[in-house]
């Protein structure tokens, strides 16, 4: 499959203006979940831990621009269209999240989220955020949008894994 990476139009908190189509990759257990009973709070797995936390829809629920990027996390790839009224921080909406670490920016994912969700978003860009940093630079960037408010998103189409 080609790279069909879509980019979110800069809105500074602004609704997006125009179409937008992303991508969740999973089991095909958890893919069957989604289409049935759509994203639920809680849904990500609780065995999973990041920074010593169970992960839960607390961080959002995690899509990207690119099909194939989505389906390194599962087999199953489910695409989503963005409502146009959703909220998407980027960088320019929240820049006091940044702050100077070994000669460059850096941020804390958490915190952002926190900020995000208490300013009235729907979800926030990662990927933009991370284009400022350190890992931009060291090719690491995190190219996803977390999204905290699941009514922005709507079913298209169930895609068998990327190829």
């Amino acid at each position: 499959m080609e790279n069909t990476e879509e980019q979110i139009p800069e809105t500074k908190g602004e609704k997006t203006p125009e179409k937008i189509f992303v991508y969740h990759g999973t089991t095909p257990e958890n893919a069957e979940k989604i289409l049935a009973e759509g994203i639920q709070p809680g849904f990500v797995d609780p065995n999973k831990f990041y920074r010593g936390k169970s992960l839960s829809n607390d961080f959002g629920f995690s899509v990207s621009r690119n099909p194939n990027l989505s389906a390194r996390y599962g087999e199953k790839v489910i695409k989503f269209e963005l409502s146009p009224t959703a909220k998407i921080a980027i960088p320019e909406d929240l820049p006091e999240i940044y702050y100077k670490f070994e000669g460059g920016l850096s941020f804390d994912q958490i915190k952002l989220i926190k900020l995000a969700k208490e300013a009235g978003f729907d979800g926030v860009d990662i990927g933009a955020f991370t284009e400022l940093t350190r890992a931009h630079v060291q090719e690491k960037a995190i190219k996803e949008i977390q999204i905290f408010n699941p009514g922005v998103l709507q079913i298209v189409t169930p895609k068998e894994g990327v190829e």
